[in-house]
């Protein structure tokens, strides 16, 4: 019984460009040679190395032909099928041959790959790679999907999940809502949840604690947000006041100044630059650098955290940004308080807080940890001014958020309070609970389905 495969040559296409037709092409065959009676088995899978390009963005066709007529070829996959963000395997399925009396038969696999055209805005693909090779195994494979970021798609449906409906920010989520839409962020199109905890499947079990799913990144990584402790990873999900928060703390201690507003700030005020270049942590970021160092550092827990930005967005909407004298607004003020236009696109490079990733972020952090931005919030589902204890923020607390607010006297940066509504004007010296936020590499596996009786676990 032999069984022998045959790849042919490397495919390299260094200038991938939307389009209908395919951008690749992987003929590959698959022989078997058989003097007994019994079945040789065998399992086919596209094996990716790495994919920065947005979910489902590349696309892919599988045309099968039982060339020797013998056998049970792996299935056609006519429709255009997604390929996820991130290093994952995606099964192409099950062949097999039975005895060839000692002749060589063939199975032919035409494998093409796609960027397609959407009719819509796809430069935030620009610049992106993707490698992959075909596997192919003995036996029989199993087409178990336990990707987390999979299984939170297949909740809605990726067809079903489209850009919010105008004026979605102006009110706050239903009591009912378990909503998933999509937003471009600074990686490419972002997944996030809106919606009621009792109904919105993000519950999730990591590092023995729990944590709210968020959405999911550009980069296909996933963002979480803290819910509580969680001893050997065995817990009942928390719903309230200081058992989701991990303590509190001060922003900043001192808060006389522009610069203050900063997850990291500048040792000088004479202008926007010096305010709020990245020269000295705040409160908050030593207190989740500890934190971090002493649940996450060093444990088999790190290896699953991925560097994804964290953003402080200290764009100015007026005001000069320095000094110490008159008033700033912060755009996100503008954005999400007068206008109810979330972005989670971080406009300035600066304040992109990332630890080793200088392409994207500024390279500034010391541990991939941070906060919520109040952009974050809003797209949840909360509103300044308006209570939402049912959404699946609400944590009974007064928590940070990453953003700044404005300076008129005294540095200001969002937070959510214990309603659940956003507050716009919380002095930064103040202390308030802490609810860090860190991101899962996107080939994280689970178990669960992801609700508050049976939440995702972490394998």
């Amino acid at each position: 019984m032999e069984m022998a495969y045959n790849g042919g040559p490397a495919i390299n296409v260094p200038n991938m460009v939307p389009s209908n037709s395919p951008f690749a092409t992987k003929t590959f065959t698959v022989t078997g040679n058989n003097v007994t009676t019994s079945t040789m088995r065998y399992n086919l899978s596209l094996k990716i190395n790495s994919n920065t390009f947005s979910y489902h963005a590349l696309q892919f066709k599988l045309i099968s032909t039982n060339t020797g007529s013998s056998g049970v070829i792996v299935p056609s996959i006519t429709s255009l099928t997604g390929i996820k963000t991130g290093a994952r395997t995606i099964f192409l399925g099950n062949g097999s041959f039975g005895g060839t009396s000692g002749q060589d038969k063939v199975h032919t696999y035409k494998l093409e790959l796609y960027f397609p055209l959407t009719g819509q805005d796809q430069t935030y693909d620009t610049g992106k790679s993707f490698s992959a090779v075909i596997d192919i195994k003995e036996g029989i494979g199993s087409s178990v999907n336990d990707y987390l970021d999979d299984l939170i798609i297949n909740q809605f449906g990726f067809n079903n999940i489209t850009v919010a409906p105008s004026n979605t920010f102006s009110s706050i989520s239903g009591q009912t809502d378990n909503k998933m839409h999509k937003m471009p962020d600074d990686y490419g199109m972002s997944y996030y949840f809106r919606g009621a905890k009792e109904y919105v499947k993000n519950n999730l079990i990591f590092a023995n604690h729990q944590w709210k799913i968020v959405r999911i990144n550009g980069n296909g990584t996933i963002r979480i947000i803290y819910n509580g402790k969680c001893a050997n990873n065995s817990c009942t999900i928390l719903d309230g006041y200081s058992a989701v928060g991990m303590g509190s703390t001060a922003y900043n201690t001192t808060d006389n100044n522009n610069r203050f507003v900063g997850y990291m700030y500048g040792n000088t005020s004479g202008s926007y630059a010096a305010a709020h270049s990245n020269q000295n942590n705040s409160n908050i970021k030593t207190y989740l650098d500890n934190w971090y160092n002493t649940n996450i550092k060093g444990t088999a827990f790190e290896s699953r955290i991925a560097d994804t930005l964290f953003c402080n967005d200290r764009s100015l909407h007026s005001g000069n940004g320095y000094g110490g004298t008159g008033t700033t607004y912060y755009k996100a003020y503008d954005r999400v308080d007068n206008n109810k236009s979330p972005s989670l696109r971080c406009t300035n490079k600066n304040d992109r807080f990332t630890v080793s990733d200088t392409v994207v972020g500024n390279g500034a952090l010391t541990n991939p940890i941070g906060l919520l931005t109040v952009d974050e919030a809003s797209v949840a589902g909360l509103l300044r001014g308006s209570n939402n204890t049912r959404n699946y923020l609400n944590g009974y607390l007064n928590i940070w958020l990453m953003s700044p607010s404005r300076f008129y006297f005294s540095s200001a940066a969002f937070l959510v309070n214990s309603t659940a509504a956003i507050n716009s004007l919380s002095i930064v010296s103040n202390s308030r609970s802490v609810r860090g936020v860190i991101n899962l590499k996107g080939d994280t596996r689970v178990t669960g389905t992801g609700s508050i009786s049976d939440p995702y676990k972490v394998i």
